[in-house]
Order: structure tokens, then sequence, then C-alpha cells
């Protein structure tokens, strides 16, 4: 059986710096998940409170546009880097907007084509 050989520090560092970032990866996801939970619990409340969603929109509908809220409030750190990466500018509310307009610019494209 062969002995293990030691890691270089290079190595040791990539190791670190790759279980650092899915730890983060972890913590996001969880954070988005309870965003989209807590998104759908209260959209199901206004939407069982407020008359006029209850006789237009379908409770799935509600369900629905309250998660994805919830999910995007819960990830708006993900949405500035997007922007960041995009305006290489250090401007929050502008890569905000940038980041979040990609999901809608795609969505719209969508839309166009059909």
């Amino acid at each position: 059986m062969k002995k293990p050989r030691k890691l270089t520090a290079e190595e040791g560092a990539a190791i670190q710096v790759e279980q650092e970032a899915q730890q983060n990866r972890r913590k996001n996801f969880k954070r988005e998940l309870l965003g989209m939970f807590a998104g759908i619990g209260l959209a199901m409340v206004i939407g069982s409170m407020i008359p006029v969603v209850r006789e237009n929109v379908s409770l799935g509908v509600v369900v629905l546009w309250g998660g994805a809220i919830g999910g995007v409030l819960a990830s708006l750190e993900r949405f500035e880097r997007a922007g960041a990466v995009l305006t290489k500018r250090d401007n929050r509310v502008l890569n905000y907007f940038v980041g979040l307009g990609i999901p809608v610019g795609i969505l719209l494209l969508l839309v166009l084509i059909q």
C-alpha cells in the first residue's frame, strides 16, 4: 500500500478555497430556499386576504409568483455579482438592475420568439 504524499502549499490552498466555495454555495442555497418558502407563504396569505387577487388569479399562479419573488429577494447578492461582471463598476444599484435585467431580457427574448 502506497503512502499518501503530502500536499504542496498551493494544492492545500486550492483545496481550502474549493471547500469554502462549496460551503458558500450551500449557505446561499439554503437562504434562497428559505426565501422561496417565505415568499410562497406570504403570497398565499395575500391571495386569501385580498379579494381582487383571489377572484382574478388562481392560487397556483400566486404561489409560483410568490416563490419566484422570494427566491429573487433572497439571492440579490448573486444578481449584484452578475451585474458587476457586465458593468465592471462598483455601483451597487446599477449592478442590481443589470443583474436582474439578465433573466428579464432572456424571458422577453423567449416571448418574442414565440
